[in-house]
């Protein structure tokens, strides 16, 4: 049986990330409204592929036991877009870079965000 997706509010649509995984794992958002990720782990994530501006798709780095929020731009295009959660060692940032890797190893969760008017 499939989740009914949480439906956008007045205020900020709220994603919780607790063990690596998005809850509600479906979320709608307004245009011109927020998208708010709180994270309940202790790990970094960075948040691919999300589709919440005018651009193609944005990565969000979401810090451990931190938020993040987002506005939806108003340009955003209308519909569905899935995102993955990669873990991601801040601590280590400068040397993965140095070194040409990724900030992230393995995968996490993700979950799909609507957009609507």
């Amino acid at each position: 049986m499939m989740a009914t997706p949480a439906q956008a509010t007045a205020g900020p649509t709220i994603v919780t990330i607790t063990d690596g995984q998005p809850d509600p794992e479906t979320a709608n958002v307004n245009v011109g409204s927020t998208l708010q990720f709180n994270n309940q782990d202790h790990t970094d994530y960075r948040i691919w592929g999300l589709r919440v501006a005018r651009y193609l798709g944005i990565d969000v780095l979401l810090p451990a036991r931190g938020s993040v929020t987002l506005l939806v731009d108003t340009a955003t295009e209308k519909g569905q877009s899935s995102y993955e959660l990669f873990p991601t060692n801040l601590q280590n940032r400068y040397l993965l870079a140095n070194r040409g890797i990724g900030p992230f190893d393995g995968g996490g969760g993700g979950g799909q965000i609507i957009v609507g008017p």
